[in-house]
């Protein structure tokens, strides 16, 4: 082939003519037809509208075979074409309705010239009604579409594209029973059917709550021979694991390995998420024997679904083992990794086994942060360690990190409930100079306790704090101390 022809073929697939239908019935009117390109031409289809008079007059005659050739005529610029089409449908004092092939035509012409933002929605206004239900039967609407294209084999690439959106469109509207018709008809007319387009539709059917459906799909997918990505294996496997189908998705996995498709690390967090969750261990450990046999190494977002899996459930040594493995193959560790793993301590082996793993974390370099400190001060609080609570605050302050309202409120609670009301009162003037005002709780514990201790005065300050806050002074009323420092109702 030479030089020149070659340019001229590349030339003709990069921009596709539009297609021109046939009209069976009859012939458009050329006058009327002329007249109004001639005008949108001049001006545009808001200024010929704007005259109601005259748009009346110039549109009389206009029936759906000369609106159509106005629509594929090339002389008009597609966005005038198409402010044209929406004038036409838009005015309620014309009544008029397209036939499905200026659709058609105005479509392409959008997509043609990769105005596909535009094309998407002129065939939502086709084909989506009221409700999402469909203004057309599928039969007519590939009518339409061949009526168009016939024996116009160049634009085969623009019909793929067509139909691909309104796959797209059928599939966002959640009309699932007219995708699988637009997939058929790609399928039987070797159309090119695009994967991300399936993608799409699959994460709509997950989102659905039909993961039989998306598998049926993906399924459908491999016999029609459309390439399958991990991508869209992996959104089915959520919708599997989504309702516990931990089984089904490892067979799926098998499946589409046997077709070429290798499941990836995302794949495999997928199904580690749901068994870590629903305390799966044993099909856990089979996952993670699958991922060892295919070469897929875990990562940061594994091991962390690993440790809050294992310590949710009391695995503590498991949970540890996955943060040990961490460091040795040089990840990052960060203190939140630890937190789950000091809560499950503890709660299940108490204080010793929590400030163990503290000074454990500090020697590996993960700096504790407030969440792991605040569950350590919570058993602290609980055997009633008060010392070691001091101790901890103290570390607390060195390491700059700082502690927030509930952890205010539930260390002020804690001293007056082991008597030290005057660490507790220290507490609460340190949280008050950082601007916090604390729960209601907090001051009438702390008030109690004062009352218990014949502090009265201090009491009816802190009342007089509180009412000044614009909290209900009949909550104290009610709670007995209101009479106690001489704020009783209606004072």
């Amino acid at each position: 082939m030479a030089l020149q022809e070659l340019l001229q073929t590349l030339k003709t697939v990069k921009r596709l003519p539009i297609p021109t239908p046939s009209f069976p019935r009859q012939t458009p009117n050329f006058g009327i037809g002329s007249s109004i390109v001639k005008s949108l031409i001049a001006s545009d289809a808001r200024t010929l509208f704007s005259d109601k008079e005259a748009a009346a007059s110039l549109l009389s005659g206009l029936d759906p075979i000369t609106f159509q050739s106005v629509i594929a005529n090339r002389s008009l610029k597609s966005n005038k074409a198409l402010a044209f089409f929406n004038s036409v449908l838009q005015d309620r004092s014309f009544d008029f309705k397209p036939h499905l092939e200026s659709y058609v035509t105005l479509i392409c012409r959008l997509m043609n010239e990769r105005r596909f933002d535009d094309a998407e929605e002129l065939v939502k206004s086709a084909l989506v009604g009221k409700g999402s239900d469909s203004k057309y039967e599928f039969g007519e609407i590939v009518a339409a579409v061949k009526n168009c294209f016939a024996g116009d084999s160049l634009n085969q690439k623009l019909v793929s594209k067509l139909f691909n959106v309104m796959f797209k469109v059928y599939s966002d509207h959640r009309m699932f029973d007219l995708c699988v018709k637009v997939f058929d008809e790609m399928e039987s007319s070797k159309l090119e059917i695009d994967e991300r387009t399936c993608t799409v539709h699959l994460i709509a059917l997950k989102w659905a709550d039909q993961a039989d459906g998306a598998l049926e799909f993906l399924h459908r997918m491999v016999r029609a021979g459309v390439e399958v990505s991990v991508y869209s294996l992996t959104v089915v496997v959520d919708g599997l694991c989504r309702d516990g189908e931990v089984a089904r998705s490892v067979e799926l996995l098998e499946e589409m390995a046997r077709n070429g498709v290798e499941p990836n690390v995302v794949t495999f967090n997928t199904l580690i998420f749901t068994c870590c969750k629903r305390w799966m261990f044993n099909e856990l450990e089979g996952i993670l024997s699958m991922m060892r046999n295919k070469g897929v190494e875990l990562n940061a977002t594994s091991y962390k679904m690993l440790v809050d899996g294992y310590s949710s459930c009391g695995r503590i040594d498991e949970a540890e083992r996955m943060i040990e493995e961490m460091h040795n193959r040089g990840l990052n560790v960060g203190a939140y990794l630890y937190t789950p793993v000091m809560s499950a301590c503890c709660r299940l082996r108490g204080k010793d086994a929590g400030l163990a793993l503290l000074r454990k974390m500090t020697e590996r370099g993960a700096s504790p942060n407030a969440d792991a400190y605040a569950t350590l001060l919570d058993v602290l609080c609980k055997e009633g360690d008060m010392e070691r609570v001091k101790e901890a605050m103290s570390e607390m302050g060195e390491r700059g990190i700082e502690m927030d309202e509930g952890m205010f409120g539930s260390l002020i609670v804690a001293y007056c409930e082991h008597g030290l009301v005057d660490d507790g009162a220290k507490l609460f003037s340190a949280m008050k100079s950082r601007g916090l005002s604390g729960a209601y709780s907090i001051y009438e514990t702390l008030v109690r306790a004062l009352c218990d201790c014949d502090r009265d005065e201090d009491a009816k300050r802190l009342v007089t704090s509180v009412i000044k806050l614009g909290m209900a002074r009949d909550s104290l009323s009610l709670s007995g101390l209101g009479d106690r420092v001489g704020f009783c109702r209606g004072s």
